[in-house]
């Protein structure tokens, strides 16, 4: 991930933050901006706050990170409760990509009978479920199993031992 031109002071002199709200404010009037609005809008993309400063766009997330530490995170920053919207300081916490993955929301199926439930999908083949993880780079099985719940308590087992507080199931 690479670096920002903006540096923590130039966003302090630009925005405000407030950590309990997790909204950037401007606090001056620039480009078509007033002072004291909201800085930033919901990319319908992707759902993340955008913020336009200087003629660059950046995550508001990864603002707070450098409004509240004076340096701009090293890998990723991660929505706590999976709201990408939801830049309060206690929702936000630095992670690897996989941390970031694991706290993710299960992924659209691709062309695999799949379920509901994260982890998991029906091998038509061998009429049973798989549960699987995916670690850094690597998916790793976690077996086969009879019932759609055995091999989501499979999975559910493996992403707290593996994540811990950023297991999602």
């Amino acid at each position: 991930m690479s670096k920002p031109d903006i540096t923590a002071e130039r966003l302090r002199e630009l925005l405000s933050y407030d950590p309990v709200s997790g909204v950037f404010t401007n606090r001056v009037s620039r480009c078509n901006v007033c002072a004291g609005a909201v800085a930033g809008s919901l990319s319908k993309a992707n759902g993340y706050i955008e913020v336009g400063m200087d003629g660059k766009s950046y995550y508001a997330h990864r603002l707070a990170v450098l409004y509240m530490t004076g340096r701009w995170p090293e890998g990723y920053t991660d929505h706590k409760d999976g709201n990408r919207a939801n830049n309060a300081w206690e929702n936000l916490r630095e992670c690897s990509a996989s941390q970031n993955g694991a706290n993710s929301r299960k992924k659209k199926p691709n062309g695999v009978a799949s379920s509901e439930l994260k982890g998991i999908y029906f091998a038509k083949r061998d009429k049973r479920w798989v549960a699987e993880i995916k670690v850094g780079r690597k998916k790793l099985s976690l077996g086969y199993y009879d019932t759609e719940h055995e091999a989501h308590a499979a999975y559910v087992a493996a992403a707290k031992q593996t994540f811990g507080e950023y297991a999602r199931s």
